[in-house]
């Protein structure tokens, strides 16, 4: 069709009409995305997108080939799809197998999609019209000063995902669209720097900035590259190098400021602004501004009306007071906070949480962590200092469960013992090291609560649940989950928009590492078998250090540790985000040896490697980062050393030998407490083991333990055939003896490899 005829066509569409059905093929598109995989996986495996949660961010969408049959099929209905530009004059979809990302004009109103077709090679735009319209990430104009410009929407959102936000994607061929040009004429910015992929002429832009008064600088890529392509086989940092600025864009502008659910903090140099609690009244913006730093000596605490110049005047007074600034030092760090109060906006509460870019002083401090020769006795300290007293290799254990969400096989943790024993302690502890946007923590998820996340919601997440018996019908689904990765139910719903019962499939997509606690003596076998357990220490002696660490908190010295707790979560939060998803690839895996003693050994087997993956993981820094070229993919790497199997060989050998016991960990602790009593008193009495009898008194008298706990588990050692119960009808007390002569612990230990007898893998 001629464009003249095409435009005089689109003249039948209102603009209001027009974004309105925009925003319906918008939401289809998005809703594909979520439930069909190819998307995702063109996003993440082959243009690198590391960070999922973008994906809801920006509204991504999927077109599959499926929107016509959604669309009520009557000729004035398809004919306005067909103004749109959604369709075309064969009635097929114009962005047929293309990931899509919709555009927005300087007020915010959707005004097109951009199509991406799913397919190896250099990124094919595909628009809906032949005049390219609209804005992507229009936020970036209005918060920053500096802006980078790309070519297209996958190079600006490579940068997003590797922490440069502060960038604006051409949106067509021939320079920046009307709508571009009218934004950054609207925002205060003062510079820009060019990045077109290698080969492409940049006049035509620099002409459009340089009648906007904007200064521009030009970003060489080598070769004909495109951004995306260079940043799969180099890190961010080579990029920067190749900036013509002596600073990245955004390391100031952005990196600094992180809005949350309930507003936004934000760091300029050692100072810190957590702004909460806003109220637009007419000509008011008020807010509560708290004002703190590490230097600085308590906080200062405010709600003022930053609209209001003398409000913003006596709050600067006062934090430059506490701060020890100058006062105009003081009210450009307002005047920043302005801005990014006007452009907050609420978040929605399923949607997922804003990615944090960290400050440099973050970063120096995760950095300092995570390359500590002593990484995990590090952790281990650092763990005691919030709390926990003993526990050493409990603490390890959870804490690299934790990290290992971001591996493709995580580590799930079960910590089992009684009631006030300190595993909920434990497991709070490790959750405050973790960042918000990492975890998900519930006190009870419903039966098909799972089903109905969001489906990237807990994607490499680490899910936390207070109580295993707060799972409820939840197990099922839960054990889905961490065996498949996936989730995935169908159900019946109304079409939005053809009226009609159809069914709807809801897709959660994993991996996710999942952090238990329970009280019960034994778990259902399907569940447990998924979890390494661990039990807390509940012997007297760490009741004496628990005691101990109790009273010294109410102690000037326990004041103090007090205030090391919020630096030594920040840092470990630090190193968390800034653990990269790299492949772990473990040379020596061929030559390891694990006892094949039962079933069960197969899963345990896997729990082995993943615990040497993470230990690695976990040392990132300190390896060097190696690559793989695989046809026209780089896979990037780290390698496990003998040093990680030697450390995954101690856990191992203490918990999985625990899974290997068909005991529970607190009743296999009863039998050998029993096992060391007999014997003591057999070889005083010069008896056989099974010629003593005892009671459960004679057990609390001699272990210190309950009657509930002795009871319970001398229960299952008697099932279990451990021991054998003499009397104990019609209210006479029971006597038990020890079958076999007492030597079975009920674990048999694990044969491990020994790291030092492993030989060098051939290159």
């Amino acid at each position: 069709m001629p464009r003249a005829a095409k435009a005089e066509e689109m003249t039948r569409l209102s603009p209001a009409r027009r974004a309105k059905l925009l925003e319906r093929v918008a939401a289809f598109y998005h809703q594909r995305f979520l439930d069909r995989p190819e998307g995702q996986q063109y996003l993440v495996k082959v243009r690198g997108i590391r960070n999922v949660s973008l994906f809801g961010d920006y509204r991504v969408g999927y077109a599959d080939g499926s929107l016509l049959q959604a669309l009520p099929q009557d000729a004035e209905s398809l004919d306005l799809f067909h103004q749109l530009g959604v369709l075309n004059g064969r009635n097929r979809e114009v962005l047929a197998g293309c990931v899509v990302f919709p555009l927005f004009d300087v007020a915010g109103a959707l005004v097109s999609l951009y199509g991406c077709r799913i397919e190896d090679g250099p990124a094919q735009p595909v628009y809906l019209a032949e005049d390219a319209r609209g804005i992507w990430n229009a936020q970036a104009a209005r918060r920053s000063s500096r802006l980078l410009l790309t070519g297209s929407i996958l190079d600006a959102l490579t940068l997003v995902d590797r922490g440069m936000a502060d960038v604006l994607p051409r949106i067509g061929q021939a320079g920046l669209n009307a709508d571009q040009v009218a934004l950054l004429g609207q925002c205060a910015i003062k510079g820009a720097t060019l990045c077109l992929p290698g080969g492409e002429s940049s006049e035509g832009i620099e002409g459009q900035l340089a009648a906007l008064n904007i200064p521009v600088q030009i970003a060489s890529l080598p070769g004909r590259e495109d951004l995306n392509s260079y940043l799969s086989r180099h890190e961010i940092g080579a990029f920067q190098k190749l900036l013509p600025i002596n600073e990245p864009v955004n390391a100031v502008n952005s990196a600094d400021c992180r809005h949350t659910a309930q507003g936004l903090i934000l760091h300029s140099g050692a100072r810190r602004y957590e702004v909460k609690a806003f109220a637009r009244q007419g000509t008011q913006l008020k807010a509560t501004i708290k004002a703190s730093g590490d230097r600085a000596q308590g906080f200062e605490l405010h709600t003022l009306d930053l609209y209001s110049a003398r409000s913003r005047e006596t709050y600067a007074q006062a934090c430059a007071k506490l701060f020890g600034e100058e006062v105009a030092q003081i009210k450009t760090d307002l005047e920043r906070l302005l801005e990014q109060v006007e452009a907050w906006t609420p978040q929605d509460s399923d949607s997922e949480p804003t990615r944090v870019i960290l400050t440099a002083r973050e970063r120096e401090a995760g950095l300092e962590l995570l390359r500590d020769p002593k990484l995990l006795e590090r952790i281990e300290r650092d763990l005691t200092t919030l709390g926990i007293a003993g526990e050493g290799l409990n603490k390890r254990l959870c804490y690299l469960a934790a990290v290992s969400r971001k591996l493709d096989d995580p580590l799930s943790l079960l910590i089992q013992s009684r009631s006030a024993a300190g595993k909920s302690t434990l497991q709070n502890a490790v959750l405050s090291l973790v960042p918000e946007e990492d975890k998900v923590v519930y006190t009870r998820l419903t039966d098909q609560a799972l089903f109905y996340q969001n489906p990237t919601a807990l994607t490499h997440k680490l899910l936390a649940l207070e109580e295993a018996e707060g799972l409820g019908g939840a197990a099922y689904s839960l054990r889905a989950l961490q065996s498949s990765k996936q989730l995935a139910i169908a159900t019946t719903a109304k079409d939005a928009v053809t009226g009609k019962m159809k069914t709807e499939q809801y897709w959660v997509q994993g991996p996710v590492a999942v952090l238990l606690t329970t009280t019960s003596a034994a778990l259902d076998e399907e569940t447990a078998s998924r979890f390494l357990t661990v039990s807390i220490d509940e012997s007297a002696d760490m009741t004496e250090r628990i005691f101990e660490r109790q009273r010294e908190a109410d102690t000037l010295a326990g004041y103090l540790h007090q205030l090391e707790h919020r630096a030594v979560v920040r840092q470990h939060q630090a190193a968390q985000r800034l653990l990269e998803p790299l492949a772990v690839i473990n040379p020596y895996a061929p030559q390891l040896h694990f006892p094949a003693h039962s079933l069960r050994a197969r899963r345990d087997h896997k729990k082995y490697l993943m615990l040497i993956k993470a230990i690695a993981f976990l040392h990132q820094q300190q390896r060097p980062v190696k690559e793989h070229l695989h046809g026209d993919q780089v896979l990037r790497y780290i390698e496990a050393t003998r040093e990680d199997i030697r450390t995954a060989n101690v856990i191992a050998e203490s918990v999985l030998t625990q899974s290997a016991s068909e005991l529970s960990a607190p009743a296999r602790t009863l039998l050998t407490y029993i096992h060391a009593h007999v014997q003591k008193h057999c070889a005083g009495q010069n008896l056989a083991p099974h010629e003593y009898t005892f009671t459960r008194k004679t057990v609390r008298d001699s272990i210190g333990w309950s009657d509930w706990q002795v009871r319970t588990h001398i229960r299952e050692l008697e099932e279990l055939e451990y021991l054998k119960a003499r009397s104990g009808a019609w209210g006479k007390e029971y006597q038990y003896e020890l079958l076999g002569d007492g030597t079975d612990a009920g674990a048999s230990g694990l044969t491990l490899t020994d790291p030092d007898e492993l030989r060098e893998p051939a290159t």
